[in-house]
């Protein structure tokens, strides 16, 4: 699984195409056998060619057989320059781009980024370069949030594998959150005149701005109680050693799981996806297998995916084809271990069956409208970067059950499937509960209902259906001591849980 193929350039001269080989050719005989590449080039508009006769994109699929005669696929994207690459270098930096097509001031800003970063080593071998300008190519500016070079690129390498290798999207095409009625929306309140008593907000306050100076670690603090923000501070400093601010982005790391989760859930709520079948019913690439692989899984860390290694992403083009050749190890539902590949699997599902990337899938279907304008994602696993208002949207919307202001993400039976339930494995019943990208997060104060997910980072989520209340934490590190973290985590929790406890009437 972690074998790659190499080319000895990605950014290469009109004409014939750059030679192709397994970067540890010993391995593969050891592993694969023989396993000689067979390679097929196509143009950006997926036409088959033998040589590149223009500049531009053009898309590579590496085929070989292993020795237990599995068939491999790889699919590696490659640029073609009209001149030598120094003269292509510096054309990056005026108003003509590689190609002769004159460039906005967007993608020269892009261009001169890129090749500004001197850790990347000579950039006509980095793939990321190929990748990086081919997507380029096709920006006139950011179409949505998280667009970029890259998430382009995906696209295409969707596009191709539906209209060249017949990976058609569902029948029934995915539909935006609807409109309709009325639902609870986050206010900012005067806490006092709110109900809220001043030594309960003094003493959050205090918790939130000890635990920023003993750690060393800034953090964005956000508790709302009824739809009601009685509390949005920020403490500490970043790294740039400026004060942290309530527009400060901060990692939210494996939270993006959960987001991952509702975007699931809006396909098994419009009927596009069964959280019972088995994978290969949307990935028919994927053999059958006992136990059988279910969608299910992917989520609640049982689909025997724990041993992967960092090929184990959604912008892993080949993720597919690697998961069929694995899958006869994968030992489904014996033990759940916490892991990635599940999350970065069902993102090709939701990919497969609505024909968009997993960065548009999130701009169109969740982060658009629900108003999260300061939150970046791009993978389905830990790429979040957020502001501590962005994840409370997110917080309020399942505290509604699936409804916001009057958009409908889904419905409340939709939300019952994705809270975490028992799980029963083969050997027996599997601990802790998990759902789709949720958690129990109950204790120090909230009741055993509250759900959300925990974060490498240490951001914190917690959504309370039985006080109505949220906390969100958005934060980069745990800082060097996670027994402090744990104890100012719970110190505050308790503080949050004793504030809305305590508030007298509901005037807002």
């Amino acid at each position: 699984m972690k074998e790659e193929v190499h080319f000895e350039r990605y950014l290469f001269p009109v004409g014939a195409f750059p030679a192709a080989s397994w970067l540890h050719p010993d391995s593969v005989a050891l592993y694969l056998g023989k396993a000689e590449l067979s390679l097929s080039f196509y143009d950006e508009k997926f036409r088959p060619v033998v040589k590149a006769e223009k500049p531009g994109r053009y898309g590579a699929v590496i085929r070989t057989t292993s020795k237990d005669g599995f068939k491999i696929h790889r699919f590696t994207t490659l640029y073609a320059l009209d001149s030598p690459f120094y003269e292509w270098h510096r054309a990056a930096r005026s108003e003509t781009g590689p190609c002769g097509e004159k460039w906005n001031k967007y993608q020269r800003q892009e261009a001169c980024r890129f090749l500004a970063d001197t850790t990347r080593g000579p950039v006509d071998r980095d793939p990321e370069a190929a990748i990086f300008f081919a997507g380029l190519r096709s920006m006139k500016k950011n179409s949505f949030p998280n667009d970029s070079p890259r998430v382009r690129d995906r696209q295409w390498w969707i596009d191709f594998k539906r209209f060249v290798l017949g990976y058609a999207p569902a029948g029934k095409k995915l539909k935006l959150p609807a409109r309709g009625g009325k639902s609870v929306t986050l206010v900012q309140v005067d806490p006092l005149r709110a109900g809220f008593q001043q030594g309960a907000i003094d003493s959050i306050r205090a918790i939130c701005a000890e635990w920023a100076e003993k750690s060393g670690q800034p953090h964005v603090t956000l508790i709302a109680h009824e739809g009601a923000i009685f509390f949005h501070e920020a403490f500490g400093r970043l790294e740039s050693g400026l004060p942290a601010g309530l527009e400060s982005r901060m990692w939210m790391a494996s939270i993006t799981k959960l987001l991952t989760g509702i975007l699931m859930m809006q396909f098994v709520d419009q009927g596009l996806v069964d959280l019972e079948k088995p994978v290969l019913s949307y990935l028919p690439e994927v053999p059958s297998g006992a136990p059988e692989l279910h969608v299910r899984d992917l989520f609640t860390h049982t689909a025997g995916f724990h041993w992967h290694d960092e090929w184990a992403s959604d912008w892993n083009m080949s993720l597919e084809n690697q998961l069929a050749h694995c899958r006869h190890v994968c030992r489904v539902g014996e033990r759940l271990k916490y892991n990635r590949m599940g999350y970065a699997v069902a993102g090709k599902i939701m990919e497969r069956l609505s024909g968009s990337s997993v960065p548009r899938l999130f701009a169109v279907q969740l982060l658009a409208p629900l108003g999260m304008k300061q939150t970046f994602v791009d993978n389905t696993y830990g790429s979040c970067m957020s502001t501590a208002y962005d994840i409370a949207l997110v917080g309020q919307m399942l505290l509604n059950r699936g409804k916001y202001g009057s958009k409908q993400f889904f419905s409340e039976e939709s939300l019952k499937l994705m809270l975490p339930r028992a799980i029963q494995g083969v050997h027996g019943r599997l601990i802790p509960d998990w759902g789709i990208g949720t958690v129990w997060l109950g204790g120090c104060g909230w009741s055993p209902l509250t759900f959300g997910h925990e974060a490498a980072s240490g951001a914190l989520l917690r959504i309370d259906p039985e006080s109505r209340m949220i906390l969100v934490q958005g934060r980069n590190s745990t800082g060097p001591d996670y027994d402090q973290y744990e104890k100012f985590r719970d110190r505050l929790l308790m503080a949050a849980a004793h504030a809305a406890s305590s508030r007298t009437g509901m005037a807002k």
